[in-house]
């Protein structure tokens, strides 16, 4: 991608433009960086990436989740 000879002459659609196409390019980047160290872990021999599985959900996040609805429950008496 060739950048525009003068970035201030452009909008602020166009610079946001420019910035998003930027993340999608370093988010590639960081993929392919560390698909490759881990090829080069196990060509070396060595253990490639461990396989962490994400946490259980914080109590902050539970906390912003929507409630589900109360049951009604019949009523003694």
């Amino acid at each position: 991608m060739v950048p525009p000879r003068d970035l201030d002459r452009l909008s602020h659609a166009e610079l946001s433009g420019l910035v998003i196409a930027q993340f999608e390019v370093i988010a590639e980047l960081q993929r392919t960086v560390a698909a490759l160290r881990d090829e080069v872990a196990r060509l070396k021999g060595g253990p490639g990436r461990p396989n962490i599985k994400p946490s259980k959900p914080s109590g902050m996040e539970r906390a912003t989740e929507p409630k589900p609805p109360d049951r009604e429950r019949p009523k003694r008496g």
